[in-house]
């Protein structure tokens, strides 16, 4: 299926995205790290743990002078519904729109859970579109010999 590391891919929207993981939350490092794919929250789960909320951050638009290549990565996650897989395998479940001051959307869930974050309307930091997808299943780890 093209799994690889540290990639978010949303066949939907026919994307192929670097993840960085284990993110600081602080403002410069979150927009340095956005310039090579998206966040992941690192006071935030991690893929295939029992329960938890793996979180991640990407634009919807960014700055036209900004050299990062991912400032609209995420400009049409509003596309998805329900049923939508997200794989780091993942199944898309919900979404909603938050105030930016909402931290309510990273805090640890029951069970595995993706979040996605983004800024909405797009070209604006207005307010924060949140999509949920539930875990489907796992893969064993391929061994390099």
């Amino acid at each position: 299926i093209g799994l690889e590391d540290n990639l978010l891919i949303i066949p939907k929207l026919n994307k192929r995205i670097p993840i960085v993981w284990n993110s600081s939350s602080d403002e410069a490092t979150i927009l340095a790290n956005l310039q090579k794919g998206v966040a992941h929250y690192g006071f935030t789960s991690l893929p295939n743990e029992q329960s938890g909320n793996v979180f991640i951050s990407g634009h919807s638009s960014y700055y036209w002078w900004d050299k990062g290549k991912y400032k609209t990565v995420f400009a049409n996650i509003n596309a998805l519904v329900p049923g939508d897989q997200l794989l780091i395998q993942y199944d898309m479940a919900d979404k909603k729109t938050v105030d930016p001051s909402d931290v309510s959307v990273t805090e640890p869930t029951a069970t595995p859970t993706l979040s996605l974050m983004t800024c909405v309307p797009v070209g604006t930091a207005l307010n924060r579109l949140i999509v949920q997808s539930k875990l489907v299943r796992t893969y064993a780890a391929e061994v390099q010999t």
